[in-house]
């Protein structure tokens, strides 16, 4: 960009990124990030040192809306070739960005400051919690905006009007967005001078890198278009060592082989890193059972020797939960501990292994520095002979699609009578024979999460979900991302397409996110599950109460039992709305019979797809309706 450039406005920069993308609004497609010369003594913007740097990292899309203050940014990624996709909302930009990151590696999203980025904050903040690097980057105040609050308290645009005694943080203390992200990403910074940009920049992209965290970028808006040098060197420069995971892996192996009840439990770190193949292979080498957790779900291909079943907390088969919870040795790798896994980690210290967040936990002994990768690797080449009665103990799950999560428990309680719909064992048993490794499966938060842990994935990185952060309304959201980062790393070849399983409460919150996938030709298949029901909620009240689902108290057991009040939602007519969105096609599904037929419908076409899936009021898959 030119010394004497003007930056773009908002009108001017779409108008700009519709002619290039065409009528038919396809994604702008990148080229490789290798494609790009970078030269040591050129001069670039501070605005295209970012966008340069991204493309090299291998982030090939932005995602985010156009705003005054991060406008000239949009602009400088659009030169640096990386695909914009303007979201319909700013929090769907975050979702949508933290999808593409679990998918690509690394992702960025760019919204206004304060109301955007303020939208933005809760996925970023699921992001960090379940470690997806996202890269958020903000335009922030001018010192001369801080210099004119301080001095008479005008606001700058999109300021609280806080203000605060500089302390250790000087200027920073008084900004508002800042503070947010300190909180919800590993590492923060906003840049005021040109001498620091190019320092600052790197250093929060290597964090994001190595600590697979979302990180923050916030450029006084008067500095993005000041000169820097040019990108120069790597930022995922290699680390030292290996000693240390060879001498743990040692440790490791010798526990395992003085157990007679050894489990493996596998967590997204593998998937972060890019483990998956070292991961199998360690798999394969033990031949001791295995699980992984629901966020990790589908880390390594679920049709591996010695699968016993996606480990989501006690709700989980019984034969997963007994081959987990009674393991005399487990070996947790790369697992962030949500909840449900609260009494699995209280666990004697003697039979649990932990490896996370760079720390490994053998016994009572803590080392830190631990390279999750390398300690893969170093477990490969240690020598070990499995043991074939360590899986002949086991109740392994086999190659079933669905098989029965608990034996005994009681059937679907849904009442028939007045409540036209599916049950969801009616839903999740097709659901399951027509799930192949031509999907990438994406659950929200709703009581369907459950039994979507057990649909079999056969591909490595077939399943997504937000089961640590939990909030709802992600799935359509990271459909986009998704979609999009599953197009650009297939190249020539048919890419695996979304499939979205979200309840109407999420859905009522992420609707606009169908335009966004129609806009931009998504080929997602986007079930609505339409109960009329904060149903996970009711199901929780109860809980709270003492009532379980198969108790006569129960609204999902009684026709006389009514639900609470404020639960109750809207029915929208889902497929009229989609197509409002731009939907070419769209299906309304009230009796079992209907579901297989439209999901073929849903898998012929080209495009995205809608399915609303009327669901009975009173139905609960069988983890919840037998507690």
């Amino acid at each position: 960009m030119p010394d004497d450039s003007v930056p773009v406005s908002r009108r001017q920069l779409l108008a700009t990124t519709a002619a290039l993308a065409g009528a038919a609004g396809v994604t702008l497609m990148p080229q490789p990030a290798a494609a790009i010369p970078v030269a040591e003594t050129a001069s670039v913007s501070v605005a295209d040192y970012i966008a340069m740097r991204l493309r090299q990292a291998g982030c090939d899309t932005l995602f985010g809306i156009p705003g005054a203050t991060c406008d000239p940014f949009f602009d400088a990624a659009l030169q640096a070739k990386l695909s914009i996709i303007v979201t319909a909302s700013d929090l769907e930009a975050g979702y949508a960005a933290d999808g593409y990151a679990r998918c690509k590696g690394l992702g960025a999203v760019s919204v206004t400051y304060g109301v955007g980025m303020l939208s933005l904050a809760n996925a970023i903040a699921g992001a960090y919690v379940e470690r997806s690097p996202v890269v958020v980057i903000n335009g922030g105040p001018s010192l001369v905006d801080i210099a004119r609050l301080k001095e008479d308290g005008s606001l700058f645009s999109h300021s609280i009007g806080e203000v605060r005694l500089a302390g250790a943080g000087g200027d920073e203390d008084l900004l508002a967005d800042l503070r947010v992200f300190r909180a919800i990403t590993a590492h923060a910074v906003r840049v005021t001078t040109r001498d620091r940009a190019p320092r600052a920049i790197d250093a929060a992209l290597k964090v994001a890198i190595a600590q697979k965290r979302p990180v923050y970028i916030e450029i006084a808006k008067d500095l993005w278009s000041k000169k820097v040098a040019a990108p120069a060197g790597r930022l995922d420069a290699p680390g030292d060592g290996g000693a240390t995971e060879a001498a743990l892996a040692g440790k490791i192996i010798a526990k395992l082989r003085a157990a007679r009840r050894p489990a493996l439990l596998i967590g997204i770190e593998v998937a972060r890193y890019g483990l998956g193949e070292r991961a199998t292979a360690v798999v394969q080498k033990l031949g001791i059972p295995w699980s992984t957790t629901l966020l990790a779900k589908s880390v390594v291909a679920e049709d591996t020797v010695g699968f016993l079943g996606t480990y989501d907390g006690p709700r989980a088969p019984k034969s997963v939960v007994a081959a987990i919870r009674e393991a005399d040795v487990l070996l947790a790798l790369g697992c962030v501990p949500g909840r449900q896994y609260r009494e699995l980690y209280q666990s004697p210290p003697e039979t649990l292994i932990r490896i996370a967040d760079g720390v490994a936990r053998v016994g009572r002994a803590r080392r830190a520095n631990v390279d999750i990768g390398r300690l893969l690797s170093a477990l490969e080449a240690q020598s070990w002979s499995p043991d074939p009665a360590h899986l002949a103990a086991a109740q392994l799950r086999g190659t079933a699609p669905l098989p029965p999560r608990r034996p005994g428990a009681p059937p679907d309680q849904a009442d028939a009578a007045g409540d036209t719909g599916l049950t969801y064992d009616e839903l999740m048993g097709p659901l399951a024979g027509f799930i192949d490794p031509s999907f990438t499966v994406i659950t929200d938060t709703s009581v369907s999460m459950h039994p979507a842990a057990d649909l079999l994935i056969t591909r490595r990185g077939g399943f997504l979900c937000n089961a640590v952060w939990q909030s709802i309304g992600y799935s359509v959201g990271a459909a986009i991302g998704v979609g999009v980062a599953e197009r650009e790393r297939a190249a020539s070849r048919r890419p695996p397409r979304p499939l979205v399983l979200c309840g109407d409460g999420g859905f009522q919150m992420s609707v606009q996110a169908l335009s966004t996938l129609a806009h931009h030709n998504i080929p997602a298949i986007v079930l609505v599950l339409d109960n009329g029901l904060y149903a996970i909620e009711q199901w929780t009240v109860e809980a709270t109460r003492g009532i379980a689902a198969s108790d006569k108290r129960s609204f999902f057991r009684s026709t006389d039992v009514k639900a609470v009040p404020y639960l109750g939602l809207p029915r929208w007519h889902y497929a009229a709305l989609a197509k409002a969105m731009g939907f070419a096609r769209a299906d309304q599904v009230d009796a079992a019979a209907d579901l297989l037929p439209a999901l073929n419908r849903a898998k012929a076409a080209d495009g995205p797809h809608l399915i609303a899936v009327r669901m009975k009021q009173r139905s609960l898959p069988a983890e919840l309706s037998g507690s």
